[in-house]
């Protein structure tokens, strides 16, 4: 087992140590390779095996009872035998007879885990795919920028795509296995693949500087209400405010590996956090007693300084998720004052 031990944030209120006091250790398994031979990889992203649909096809591998219902969906008689029926049909079957790996589950096409968990299994990896081992991935992949622009960047082109409704019979597959759990983070994978956006030259759209607070402004949930009082105190402190809606994701890597400081609202935005190199600073604005710790979690597996605050929600009987923010301004301005003067200290 690998032992992770957190900071707790810079400027923390003694009155949150408990919900950050649970996150501060934590343990994760070492990553693995699994083999398995005679498998069939559908299109959606379901690898089967006889009549069973193996594990790591799912997200919750890694996880407690609380988060089988992804798998549990698959794996309903009626699914699961209409997905095995169906990777049967006739014409609808490639074999591929040379050693393959696959790296993918039905999360990740998520931003947020194709960042921090698909990207670390592909680090994992490594050694494999310089030997020139094909990659084997749902064919609908490779019409998403994120997806398309990362593997051209990190130099992953052998790679074998599974249309939807066909399947490819794998005769030898290596699969890594979760490099940490839901919320959790391997500091040495994800370093790795922040030093691979990094060397990979991307520059910046414009001048953008190295302070930007992502905006939610364009989202329709988890924003703020008073939107525009927040974005001018960023001003006046120096940062660009960005929606990432707006640029490419190669744009956005171009901005990201130049900056030394990230602001933004709980959202898979601050994912982007890993393309910085270690030492920068992350500031996450969230909901006021809701707490998710991935964000804490994965500033401290980059090796980021951490700074929150807390925020009103518009609706108190909603979760985080589903609600939008209201930022107490004069307390924005006092933190970002101790974020300036720690960077100068």
């Amino acid at each position: 087992m690998i032992s992770l031990e957190r900071k707790l944030p810079v400027n923390l209120i003694e009155e949150d140590r408990e919900l950050f006091a649970p996150h501060l250790r934590h343990e994760i398994p070492e990553p693995s390779l699994k083999y398995y031979h005679n498998v069939r990889a559908t299109g959606m992203g379901i690898l089967i095996k006889g009549l069973s649909l193996l594990p790591e096809s799912f997200p919750d591998t890694l996880e407690s009872k609380e988060w089988s219902w992804e798998s549990n969906k698959y794996n309903r008689l009626p699914t699961k035998l209409k997905l095995i029926a169906k990777s049967h049909l006739s014409g609808r079957s490639k074999v591929v007879g040379v050693p393959c790996l696959w790296c993918t589950d039905t999360w990740s096409l998520s931003y947020f885990f194709w960042l921090t968990e698909t990207l670390a299994r592909l680090e994992f990896v490594r050694d494999k795919l310089d030997e020139g081992w094909p990659l084997v991935l749902p064919d609908h992949y490779l019409v998403v920028d994120f997806v398309k622009t990362t593997l051209s960047l990190f130099g992953i082109d052998n790679l074998l795509p599974v249309p939807l409704g066909h399947n490819h019979i794998l005769r030898e597959v290596h699969i890594p296995t979760r490099t940490a759990g839901i919320h959790h983070f391997n500091p040495e994978l994800i370093r790795r693949v922040g030093e691979r956006f990094r060397a990979s030259g991307v520059i910046a759209p414009m001048a953008i500087g190295d302070k930007i607070h992502i905006s939610r402004r364009k989202a329709r949930i988890r924003r703020f209400i008073n939107q525009d009082e927040v974005e001018a105190v960023f001003d006046q402190f120096g940062y660009t405010t960005v929606c990432m809606e707006d640029y490419s994701f190669r744009d956005q890597v171009g901005m990201l590996t130049q900056a030394r400081v990230l602001a933004s609202i709980h959202g898979a935005g601050l994912a982007n956090m890993l393309m910085m190199r270690p030492g920068s600073t992350v500031f996450e604005m969230r909901m006021r007693g809701d707490f998710n710790s991935s964000f804490f979690n994965l500033a401290s597996a980059c090796g980021h300084p951490y700074y929150y605050q807390s925020c009103k929600p518009e609706h108190p009987e909603l979760n985080e998720q589903k609600n939008n923010f209201i930022a107490d301004i004069d307390l924005l301005r006092q933190n970002l004052e101790r974020i300036e003067a720690t960077r100068q200290a």
